[in-house]
């Protein structure tokens, strides 16, 4: 049995979630990746920020985006990124400034093992807003596996097998939960 050791191999299982592929142009003065909305964002970009000097064993993120869009850039060094659909959860490495990683609304994250020099660029489709933010992966996990009539807003679904719908209203911010 072949095993698939691609990039994308880790995301197979878990919706909502993607990699990207970023030019990178590279000549003897250096290299210069591009990010391109249409091309390789499909979201306006409302808000940019980046995360940085982050201890070693220290762990961010620890939240679902209820409408939020982001994407996800080693811009330097490296760090893995926990995703989780409610159903199947998959890791992914990011140590490439022309890899990036598309996050969807209604995907749990988890930032982790960031290199001494890594500096995290996101993307996101909106400015920072409390209530979009669910820090309790409990009510997460029961959240998504909840069977409702009807799509919520920012979520694909129709009730199908393994749709998700997200109504909780949880914002309560654990201390260091953000991105």
């Amino acid at each position: 049995m072949v095993t698939d050791q691609s990039p994308e191999a880790p995301l197979k299982t878990v919706r909502g979630c993607r990699l990207v592929t970023l030019p990178d142009n590279t000549d003897p003065r250096g290299s210069l990746t591009v990010i391109e909305r249409g091309q390789h964002v499909d979201f306006p970009v409302e808000r940019v920020f980046f995360v940085h000097g982050v201890p070693p064993q220290a762990v961010r993120g620890l939240h679902m985006h209820r409408e939020l869009h982001e994407l996800i850039v080693a811009a330097a060094g490296s760090f893995e990124v926990v995703v989780d659909d409610g159903f199947a959860r998959a890791t992914v490495r990011l140590d490439r400034p022309d890899q990036a990683l598309h996050v969807e609304p209604g995907v749990w994250t988890e930032f982790a093992g960031f290199s001494p020099d890594a500096l995290c660029l996101v993307l996101a489709s909106a400015p920072y807003a409390l209530d979009d933010y669910l820090y309790d992966y409990d009510e997460f996990v029961r959240t998504v596996r909840l069977p409702r009539a009807g799509a919520v807003a920012g979520l694909v679904g129709t009730d199908g097998p393994g749709d998700r719908h997200l109504d909780t209203q949880t914002t309560e911010r654990p201390l260091g939960a953000d991105a």
